[in-house]
């Protein structure tokens, strides 16, 4: 069947699900093969709870009632979304990067939707699963679409990109991410050179952090770039007034105004200069930027700020990556505040470079006086007794020694790779 003609039964049905689970009424049903299941296995059970239709890859499934049978399922869920976003007449703005991608993402949903119909990547379904998904969740009365793209190997980001076509682009930052599945740092930042390779080849426009001269550098041959930064060249210029601990901004070009939020860290500043650019750049009225940015509350494990036991509890372990933890360590160390206690999970996804890594990052916790440090995770193990840290296998026994020995008095950071958990100490 050819995308167009698919297209059609697309426009009747309700939405898209991979998931039967989850599935609604009247929806339609894309069998994705995975590492460990074969969607095709529940192409039947997805219409018996009332799907419309089921695509399906499997010879089994042809000509079964409801079933629409293609060669690839997955590719075809791709295909379906690049023709979809052919049809979107709403601006889209893509946004990828080592770290913030995702909280930037949110913080341009909060301002654009403030004023103007904005779709937004749900939780971080940025992936080439996600994307099409996301895509096809948009609608003719958009007025933007904010597409987070992830990636952990080299070539992601140039396929999500042919896919989502985007008319604006900005990559938050170059760090020290899935170094596992890129092999090198060098690997990383070509990765991230992908969506201004995309951006300069198809005339797009570039959101661009200015004060990262590699930034600048990177997407030199995009005829349209839109600056942002604390240096007098940006076209948006700001000044941090405080982050201690939680970031208040004040823009000083073209308009000057201050923004009290309720993120902690100096490294959520990029991400606050991005979210007020966009918004100044299509027009949104700065009070309603100043509304979206000082209401919003970080959420899922992200910069959170928890009152736990009489401490108080920075929570910050959906992510972790060396670039964003030696992030986190360094505001920590700033923060004007009396006992302080580190908790550090393992960092996933390094590779060849694990060792080295956090030995580094555990190093730079030990340089900084903190009242005490925690590692977890087998990342950490052999370098707990060597620099004095306390050390747990996991989660469960991290939170089983809390009960025993609660701190009381203490700001707390707690940063890890999400695959630790760390936030089973919480419950």
């Amino acid at each position: 069947m050819d995308i167009g003609s698919l297209y059609k039964f697309y426009r009747k049905a309700a939405g898209i699900s991979i998931d039967t689970r989850s599935i609604r009424e009247g929806e339609m049903f894309f069998a994705i093969r995975g590492e460990h299941f074969d969607g095709n296995d529940y192409a039947l059970k997805a219409i018996e709870a009332g799907a419309l239709f089921a695509v399906a890859d499997s010879e089994r499934l042809k000509g079964k009632e409801g079933i629409i049978f293609v060669e690839n399922a997955l590719e075809t869920l791709q295909e379906l979304a690049a023709y979809h976003r052919k049809q979107i007449k709403g601006r889209v703005i893509a946004i990828t990067g080592s770290n913030g991608k995702t909280t930037t993402k949110e913080l341009c949903q909060a301002v654009l939707s403030s004023h103007f119909v904005a779709y937004s990547t749900a939780g971080n379904f940025n992936n080439h699963i996600g994307v099409p998904l996301t895509l096809l969740r948009i609608t003719a009365e958009a007025h933007f679409a904010i597409i987070e793209l992830g990636d952990n190997h080299p070539g992601e980001i140039a396929q999500l990109a042919e896919i989502v076509q985007p008319d604006f682009g900005v990559v938050t930052n170059v760090g020290l991410d899935h170094l596992e599945g890129f092999g090198s740092p060098q690997a990383v930042y070509t990765a991230r050179q992908e969506l201004f390779d995309h951006l300069a080849s198809h005339g797009a426009a570039a959101f661009v952090h200015s004060d990262l001269d590699y930034l600048v550098g990177m997407s030199s041959e995009i005829s349209t770039r839109i600056t942002y930064g604390m240096n007098h060249q940006a076209q948006y210029g700001y000044e941090l007034i405080a982050a201690d601990p939680y970031v208040k901004l004040r823009s000083l070009a073209p308009f000057s105004f201050e923004i009290e939020t309720h993120l902690i860290g100096r490294y959520n500043v990029p991400n606050l200069m991005m979210a007020i650019s966009a918004g100044l750049y299509f027009g949104v009225p700065v009070q309603k930027i100043k509304s979206a940015l000082e209401s919003y509350i970080p959420s899922n494990n992200r910069s959170q700020v928890l009152d736990y036991y009489g401490n108080k509890l920075l929570l910050d372990a959906y992510n972790a990556n060396p670039s964003n933890v030696e992030a986190a360590i360094e505001n920590f160390a700033d923060l004007k505040a009396g006992h302080k206690l580190l908790i550090l999970g393992e960092m996933y996804e390094l590779g060849s470079y694990a060792e080295s890594e956090h030995r580094r990052i555990a190093e730079l916790a030990a340089s900084k006086n903190f009242d005490q440090v925690i590692t977890v995770g087998e990342g950490y193990g052999p370098l707990a007794q060597e620099l004095g840290f306390l050390h747990f296998s996991n989660a469960l026994e991290l939170k089983s020694w809390l009960r025993k020995n609660r701190p009381e008095g203490y700001w707390i950071l707690v940063k890890g790779s999400r695959a630790v958990a760390l936030e089973e100490m919480l419950n």
